[in-house]
């Protein structure tokens, strides 16, 4: 039996706490149930959003007209086998780190303050200053094909494999685990200096351009830094994080990036792509 609930909430499920109600809400916690969803989707043009955790995605204030699919269960498994570590796509990367840190296997530690799921993060190839999830993944299973090679070169700025992820496979060194947890402690120092507390974000809203300054400098550049647009703050602490005020709406926030997506044009001829991935009603990724 598929646990499905109906008119669900989408603000409950994303950091920034915007959106509507999605008409359908799904929990799948097998493959079999996965792939009897799709496949129920797919026939009756129900459109469907695989959900992970929520940090990087905002939903239309009409909500969805179709379906949220939540891993859980298998979905959630995370095992060793030497220096391999297989995670399911609806691991959190903080749960990675964690059993990575224990088992004392390093790499995937660069990853510290990240706070999606496995399956959202390599789709994203998501990363910090100190690396990507891509550079460490050895194999990857798909809703099509069991788990096999991929390149690094398969992995791109904030662009991985263009598929449904279900499982990944790293592949990790050998490391004390104090030197693990020595690396962590300086990236968290880092990030607390830099990176707004707030809960209520998504992490950075435009991608760094090629051959430009970063996108948090360039807003910052701009005047934008500390300001409020449409109820939406522009951080203080970093330029290119968002934070809706209470009471705020998505539109309202994608109405601000676009004010600043149009500034930074017109000031220094470079267009800002969004970083997060935005939906409209019918389950399209809006495109700026």
């Amino acid at each position: 039996m598929i646990d499905c609930l109906r008119k669900v909430e989408l603000a409950d499920f994303t950091s920034l706490k915007l959106g509507g109600k999605a008409d359908y809400f799904c929990y799948v916690d097998n493959e079999l149930k996965f792939d009897k969803i799709v496949t129920y989707c797919d026939k009756n043009s129900i459109p469907y959003i695989i959900l992970g955790a929520g940090s990087n995605i905002l939903f239309s204030d009409e909500g969805l007209r179709g379906c949220i699919v939540k891993f859980s269960g298998s979905f959630r498994n995370l095992n060793f086998r030497d220096n391999i570590l297989r995670a399911g796509a609806g691991v959190t990367i903080s749960e990675v780190i964690s059993k990575s840190r224990e088992a004392g296997m390093s790499g995937i530690e660069c990853l510290y303050g990240i706070p999606g799921t496995v399956g959202g993060s390599v789709y994203m190839n998501a990363g910090t200053k100190w690396g990507a999830i891509g550079d460490f993944i050895k194999k990857v299973k798909t809703m099509d094909k069991d788990y096999f090679e991929v390149r690094k070169e398969d992995f791109k700025y904030r662009n991985g494999p263009r598929e449904i992820i279900l499982g990944v496979e790293f592949e990790l060194r050998r490391k004390d685990p104090y030197e693990i947890e020595s690396v962590i402690e300086k990236i968290k120092i880092f990030r607390n200096e830099r990176f707004p507390r707030n809960s209520r974000t998504a992490g950075c809203i435009f991608k760094n351009p090629d051959g430009a300054p970063p996108a948090g400098k360039l807003i910052e550049q701009a005047g934008w830094k500390g300001k409020v647009v449409n109820n939406i703050i522009i951080s203080d602490r970093h330029a290119n994080y968002f934070i809706p005020m209470r009471g705020a709406k998505s539109s309202e926030f994608t109405d601000c990036m676009k004010i600043i997506q149009e500034d930074i044009m017109k000031r220094f001829s470079v267009k800002l792509e969004p970083e997060l991935k935005i939906y409209d009603e019918n389950g399209n990724n809006k495109e700026f």
